[in-house]
């Protein structure tokens, strides 16, 4: 079996492994994830500098509830554009037509869902960010990621490629320098272990599958070119205007926004999987900029501009807030009517195959869990034995 994000349950498994107990793995998935989670948040507020008790408070709630404000972006399409939305309505993500979704997926939704994608990729890209300028620990940094989230990998590259183009471009000086960093000992010596790891990944994401699953790469042409720059707006657009007179000399940040405006025209994955994963490493970048820009005492606060454009970002998190807000709820419903999933529902991951005449599966599940013939890759023939 050659499954991507698998990195995340290697631990747990270990454990469960160590105790023959499924339980004990399951909990210590629990910690595991905790320990992960609480190390992001720590790395939020020491990158965005936040400083006041109550700054700190905030800042963690606002990393859960941080999201696009979709809602608005439909009302508006409804309204002005004449796009009728609510036929497709969900206040995550746009589906402006049959095949064509569009998603920048929130932080909590991420933590629900695809907790293995995100946790140590968030870390990753938390490091990137404190270590930037320095090219000979790009791929050290980014390459752990890659067996926990590949679109998230992606993304963290992207960022990493953007910027240090911005960099040299606007630096022509320290180019030579800078270039030698990138070729750094560290960088060079990580090459054998990358290459081995895209091997693992080839022997699954490009092996044989139905065509209806999507799963390859192409590039996207908007036929509704206002719904998708509503979508732009709404995901991430207007916070960058927002915040822009802190970071207008910010070489990241431009980066940030390139990557946010050109991700959604690559398209991979039954439901736009590409758009909505590798936008996550830019998505949390934009979020410690936003909450570094609200709790900015140094900004001239009797400015009117300056308190207006805080105003406004605290006012579109509100709205934002108002998906997670509906998951949570549907959380704890579950949990009132006393919802139970079985930790090992589907018995054996023999269940999932496209043979299984038992029960009917989605396409992309029956082929994102499990390689057919692995023994056909490059990584079983050369690599595994």
């Amino acid at each position: 079996m050659l499954t991507y994000y698998i990195a995340q349950y290697l631990v747990p498994a270990a454990v469960g492994k160590v105790t023959h107990s499924f339980d004990a793995a399951y909990r210590a998935l629990y910690i595991w994830n905790c320990a992960g989670t609480l190390l992001i948040e720590l790395f939020v507020l020491c990158i965005a500098k936040i400083k006041t008790e109550h700054g700190k408070v905030l800042s963690v709630v606002a990393f859960w509830l941080f999201n696009g404000f979709y809602l608005l972006g439909q009302m508006f399409c409804n309204i002005w554009i004449q796009e009728d939305l609510t036929k497709y309505f969900n206040l995550h993500f746009f589906n402006i037509a049959a095949g064509q979704v569009l998603q920048y997926r929130s932080i909590f939704v991420s933590m629900r869902w695809v907790f293995p994608q995100v946790i140590v990729p968030w870390l990753a890209v938390s490091l990137f960010l404190i270590l930037r300028k320095n090219y000979r620990y790009y791929i050290f940094i980014g390459l752990p990621s890659m067996l926990f989230g590949t679109f998230s990998f992606a993304g963290l590259v992207i960022l990493m490629v953007l910027f240090a183009l911005c960099d040299l471009i606007t630096d022509k000086a320290k180019i030579v320098p800078k270039l030698k960093d990138m070729f750094s000992l560290q960088n060079i010596l990580l090459i054998v272990p990358a290459l081995v790891m895209v091997a693992y990944f080839i022997g699954n994401v490009f092996s044989e599958k139905p065509e209806e699953i999507g799963f390859r790469f192409s590039i996207t042409s908007y036929s509704d070119l206002w719904t998708f720059i509503v979508f732009e707006l709404c995901a991430f657009g207007i916070y960058a205007f927002l915040i822009f007179s802190k970071y207008k000399r910010n070489k990241l940040f431009y980066a940030n926004t390139i990557a946010l405006i050109i991700i959604p025209f690559v398209r991979m994955g039954i439901n736009n999987d590409w758009c909505m994963c590798v936008s996550l490493a830019p998505l949390f970048v934009l979020f410690i900029m936003i909450i570094a820009y609200i709790n900015d005492t140094k900004a001239p606060e009797a400015s009117g501009k300056s308190l207006a454009y805080k105003g406004a970002l605290i006012a579109l998190l509100c709205v934002a807030a108002l998906y997670p807000l509906y998951e949570e709820g549907g959380i704890i419903k579950q949990r009132t009517e006393n919802y139970a999933q079985l930790m090992d529902s589907f018995g054996t991951l023999e269940k999932f195959t496209a043979w299984n005449a038992e029960e009917e599966y989605r396409a992309d599940v029956i082929y994102n869990y499990f390689t057919y013939f692995p023994e056909e890759s490059l990584f079983y023939k050369y690599m595994a034995q």
